[in-house]
């Protein structure tokens, strides 16, 4: 779950600086697993930081999974993911 976050901002951070003229965004699936790890958050601000791509360009998907198990820590989590921009 971390890597494919940290390797596909940083890959959009990548495209973003070659292609500077066009608005490129970054769709990532997002489980149920990843959102019940307590890493999930600090793993996407960092990668959001270090790489300095706006977080208004990375849009999460959630995978059907997210709609079982513990609902109000996923609704949680996907709130605090919001505030970040």
């Amino acid at each position: 779950g971390a890597w494919v976050i940290e390797e596909g901002v940083r890959w959009i951070a990548q495209q973003q600086a070659q292609h500077a003229d066009h608005e490129l965004e970054l769709a990532v699936n997002i489980s149920a697993r990843q959102l019940h790890s307590g890493e999930f958050l600090n793993v996407l601000r960092r990668a959001l930081e270090t790489t300095g791509v706006k977080p208004q360009t990375v849009e999460l998907e959630v995978t059907e999974s997210v709609a079982m198990g513990n609902v109000p820590l996923h609704l949680e989590r996907l709130e605090a993911a919001r505030a970040m921009g």
